[in-house]
């Protein structure tokens, strides 16, 4: 009995023995490991010319910078895409910090048109325009103020261009007849 009761006795004491020592063991922890390559960035200027201080090579702890827009003479820059069909562009894109792998991006250009609108007439008409240089599909605007109001003014075009303004009205307040064009081309128009 007293064998059995040794027995007993160290394997309990074992058994302890060897929960503490598990239970005191640390847990290996897995910490990512740390991304120390180094990544390019390729633009794609698609005819422009390309601001130097872009950066074309970055890491994981790079901090975050943004794009600087390429320029190209007639065209305005609409931003940069991803997608090597110019879609989805952003005009002033961000690379944040953490970011990895290379990167490319594409300039996505609207041609810019041009109104001349000529007046038969100079002393008559004064001609000025409102809006900036404007791509296709959007609308230019110019005021044309008169020595007189008058009830219509006629337009012709010049070049075989047939582009009837969007809306042509006289505006009391300025004074002046506010034209809107939506363009899809350039146009040159006679004012008489």
């Amino acid at each position: 009995m007293k064998k059995l009761a040794i027995c007993f006795l160290v394997l309990l004491l074992c058994l302890s023995f060897s929960a503490c020592s598990a239970a005191e063991e640390p847990k290996p922890q897995t910490e990512p490991a740390a991304d120390y390559a180094v990544y390019s960035i390729f633009y794609h200027a698609n005819g422009g010319e390309l601001s130097p201080y872009n950066p074309v090579a970055y890491n994981s702890f790079t901090p975050s910078f943004t794009l600087i827009a390429p320029e190209r003479e007639g065209y305005r820059f609409l931003g940069w895409s991803l997608n090597e069909d110019g879609s989805d562009p952003v005009l002033a894109p961000e690379v944040a910090k953490g970011t990895t792998g290379n990167l490319h991006y594409y300039a996505v250009w609207g041609k810019l048109l041009s109104v001349l609108i000529d007046s038969s007439n100079p002393s008559f008409y004064t001609i000025t325009p409102i809006s900036g240089p404007v791509c296709a599909g959007e609308v230019y605007t110019v005021h044309i103020a008169t020595a007189e109001p008058v009830s219509s003014l006629q337009w012709y075009f010049i070049g075989g261009v047939e582009q009837m303004p969007d809306s042509c009205v006289y505006d009391e307040e300025l004074g002046v007849f506010v034209v809107k064009f939506t363009l899809t081309k350039s146009i040159r128009i006679m004012v008489i």
